[in-house]
């Protein structure tokens, strides 16, 4: 870790151990540590855009001059693009979700209405990752927001994304074969959300799960496959939450960490459309052990903070969720700050107020992270600006 001020070292500490049975947060640098050129370059949620392997942490960001880079962080806390990669990926889409197992990453991208997915494999030789199989390549008949990729009990590889159809979005799903060698057909879980909605896909429990929100009927709802079966054998969507404006386009999973199975089995991070001083912005949907949804609503807005962009994590025993606090109501040059929620290890309850983990920063926002917390060591979030600048903060686990 980067040497710290004794003052803000100071703080850091105070902050860890004034959370019982909680984490702090370490903040690397106060300085930004990498410059994309374009605009909110960790935007794209739902995307995890941040993965920890070969004792390196890497991130897959759009770049200015078109396509993405592949990042890596070195010893000395200092990023650097993986040139050899930056070719093939100059031509792809530059939003990307990253899933990483092992030697393995596979990245989904999208951008207007086209959809790529690149695979890497580590090569210990080489001390790099090098282009496993062509970049898989296909255009969707409207625009695709944005896309999430998580793999099956049987090695299967999965999409979810939203894309326009007429007015209004449908939510689609493609599975991919471990080959990762063709994509399969579009399967159609919906047609008829609200332009502004989307979804995200997560593995659980033998089956796949996605999320969606639908702000036309003021609905979340989750869908499964179970692993095994047909690709375009989905079950009828569950209803996680309904009425009182509790959807919005704002969606992020995380499971219990280390293979651990509980109380949690899913803790989804979501946003309401509550938009009144006093009303609750965000909400954690927690589906327990007897496969039920349960809604936990928090972060009201105020005068001063609107919360925003929530992401879960699981950190040691516990989930948590990062999000963006705005602090003025206009969309540039707002001091905002980056906050860290915890939650009871069951997830149905709050503990402590916000921790704040950055800022205030102007126009800081998006935080990205791992779709799976690497166990025993602090977890990196990145966030960004319209100016291209991106930083990165590291929380602590707990026990």
């Amino acid at each position: 870790m980067s040497r710290l001020p004794v003052r803000l070292l100071t703080l850091l500490v105070l902050c860890v151990f004034a959370l019982p049975g909680a984490v702090g947060a370490l903040l690397s640098k106060e300085e930004p540590v990498m410059q994309c050129y374009l605009d909110e370059p960790t935007a794209d949620k739902p995307q995890s855009k941040v993965w920890f392997a070969a004792g390196h942490w890497w991130a897959w960001l759009p770049w200015g001059g078109g396509g993405s880079n592949v990042w890596r962080r070195d010893d000395n806390g200092q990023w650097s693009v993986e040139q050899h990669l930056t070719k093939a990926l100059k031509s792809l889409p530059g939003q990307a979700d990253v899933y990483a197992a092992g030697d393995l990453v596979v990245a989904a991208l999208c951008k207007d209405n086209r959809l790529a997915v690149v695979s890497l494999l580590w090569s210990r030789e080489d001390n790099r990752y090098l282009l496993k199989a062509p970049p898989l390549t296909v255009k969707e008949t409207g625009t695709i927001e944005t896309v999430t990729v998580d793999r099956d009990s049987a090695g299967l590889f999965w999409l979810a994304y939203p894309a326009d159809s007429a007015d209004t979005r449908r939510i689609v799903t493609r599975m991919l074969p471990p080959e990762l060698n063709r994509l399969g057909p579009p399967v159609v879980l919906t047609d008829d959300v609200y332009r502004d909605d989307i979804c995200v896909i997560v593995n659980t429990d033998g089956a796949m799960g996605v999320l969606w929100s639908n702000q036309s009927t003021e609905q979340v709802l989750f869908s499964r496959h179970q692993d095994g079966a047909p690709a375009g054998e989905w079950s009828a969507p569950d209803t996680v939450a309904s009425g009182n404006e509790t959807a919005d386009d704002h969606l992020n999973f995380c499971k219990p960490g280390s293979g651990k199975r509980g109380a949690v089995r899913l803790f989804a991070a979501t946003k309401t459309s509550l938009d009144e001083p006093g009303k609750p912005l965000l909400a954690a949907r927690v589906l327990n052990a007897e496969q039920e949804w349960i809604n936990v609503d928090f972060a009201p807005l105020s005068a001063i903070a609107e919360p925003s962009r929530p992401i879960a994590l699981w950190l040691g025993n516990h989930p948590a969720v990062a999000y963006t606090a705005y602090g003025a109501n206009q969309k540039y040059n707002r001091p905002n700050w980056i906050l860290l929620q915890h939650f009871s290890p069951d997830g149905l309850r709050t503990v402590g107020d916000p921790v704040r983990l950055l800022g205030p920063v102007t126009d800081v926002n998006d935080i990205t992270g791992p779709k799976h917390e690497p166990a025993s060591i602090p977890v990196l979030l990145l966030a960004s600006d319209y100016n291209g600048k991106v930083w990165e903060i590291f929380v602590e686990q707990g026990e």
